[in-house]
């Protein structure tokens, strides 16, 4: 025991004892010349009180807790040998913290350089990944003149070598578009200058007045008022310009008007019927969209077969979308000529006309306006007859002003 005692001992230290206890809470050894254990009172060397031993007994294996006589104690009490012993150290709690704190302290230095290491490398990241990118951004700011589109040099293949390369298709891309836009324009205003060029047809107002003279020399009072009432109509309709867009309704009464000349002039040559949902009138639409339609199938559809035709005209409303449909029972035409009407290369029009717009004319102005998913579709039969189908966005006119009606056209475009 004593050897044991001395073995013990020379693992303490001032601030350090220990206690050995057997599996019946009994002492078997403790440093009885220690200060921080409590003793029994009026005892010369360290006796501990029965109390305090029966406390060590019932303490966890592990790390705990003791009142000494010189303050608080940290408990380390180890597991049973095989004869049952428990070794239980004691540290002084404050020398124990001691380390502690000295080993937070030296966490703390490491912590500040790791900081500091990492600030380095985020400041050297930043200059290799985000330079590039003020570059691209700076070259990005500078881009004014889009007719030369910048393109900047790709000598990474990383992300930001990436990010450059759809930089560079984008302002392609861009450039592809405004070019498009701008052939789209000219286009649209060559479209609108050929219609405002070839309104009016001479020879259809000579025929016209001619046939009114004809009438009044027959005493014809009657029609001779109602064919003056149907040109001064159709020209009062073509000759506004306060704007291309009118309502269906105007459409459709210039239509009425020009086919009451036709039909004056050609007596029953051709019938015309009509069915049109009343939510269509208040549509807007461009002018002079149905009359060159009919007028089509008029000239090239009734008046080359030789017998008398129909003429039928549908309007509808369906889920946001104006639908005309156009038939007669005409000459019809092959695949040859119907490509040709549709591409605009079709021969030159009769001089009869009331217009010099075409079906192809038509189309395209549609188109420009209102996008590509809109327009003219034609089917034909040869010697059965045509359909014209003109499909437009439902768009309710404007009537308060032409400029704001046109505003909101080309916004939905």
């Amino acid at each position: 025991m004593e050897k044991l005692t001395a073995k013990l001992a020379e693992l303490t230290q001032q601030n350090q004892t220990f206690v050995l206890l057997s599996d019946k809470n009994e002492l078997v050894l403790y440093d009885k010349n220690t200060e921080l254990l409590p003793s029994k009172k009026h005892s010369y060397l360290t006796e501990l009180p029965e109390q305090f031993v029966s406390y060590l007994g019932e303490l966890p294996i592990g790390k705990g807790q003791a009142d000494g006589p010189k303050g608080r104690l940290a408990v380390m009490k180890s597991g049973q040998n095989r004869l049952g012993w428990s070794l239980i150290f004691f540290i002084k709690e404050s020398y124990f913290y001691q380390n502690i704190a000295t080993l937070y302290s030296n966490y703390q230095n490491v912590a500040v350089v790791m900081l500091a290491v990492l600030l380095l490398a985020a400041f050297a990241m930043s200059r290799l990944m985000t330079h590039p990118i003020r570059m691209l951004a700076t070259r990005m700011d500078r881009v004014r003149d889009m007719a030369v589109v910048p393109s900047l040099p790709v000598r990474r293949d990383d992300e930001i070598g990436r990010l450059t390369r759809s930089f560079n298709a984008m302002m392609e891309r861009i450039r592809d578009l405004l070019v498009e836009t701008k052939t789209m324009e000219a286009r649209k205003k060559e479209l609108e200058l050929k219609m405002l060029q070839s309104q009016i047809a001479p020879h259809f107002l000579y025929n016209t007045l001619a046939c009114i003279g004809s009438l009044a020399r027959q005493h014809r009072s009657d029609e001779v008022k109602e064919t003056i009432r149907a040109l001064v109509g159709v020209l009062k309709f073509s000759f506004d310009k306060t704007t291309e867009f009118v309502s269906a309704e105007e459409e459709l009464e210039g239509l009425q008007q020009y086919l009451k000349i036709q039909q004056t002039r050609y007596g029953d040559t051709f019938a015309f019927s009509s069915r049109i949902e009343p939510a269509v009138n208040s549509c807007a639409i461009l002018k002079l969209t149905l009359q060159p339609i009919v007028e089509n199938a008029i000239f090239h559809g009734i008046a080359p077969s030789g017998r008398r035709g129909r003429i039928t005209l549908r309007g509808e409303v369906r889920r946001g979308l104006l639908r005309f449909v156009i038939r007669d029972n005409g000459v019809g035409m092959d695949r040859e000529r119907l490509s040709q009407v549709l591409q605009g290369g079709a021969s030159a029009m009769p001089k009869e006309r009331f217009t010099g717009i075409g079906l192809h004319n038509v189309h395209e102005r549609i188109r420009l306006h209102f996008g590509e998913e809109y327009g003219v579709k034609v089917r034909s039969v040869k010697n059965a007859g045509t359909v014209v189908v003109i499909e437009l966005p439902a768009i309710a006119h404007d009537r308060s002003g032409a400029d704001r009606g046109e505003e909101r056209m080309h916004s939905h475009a």
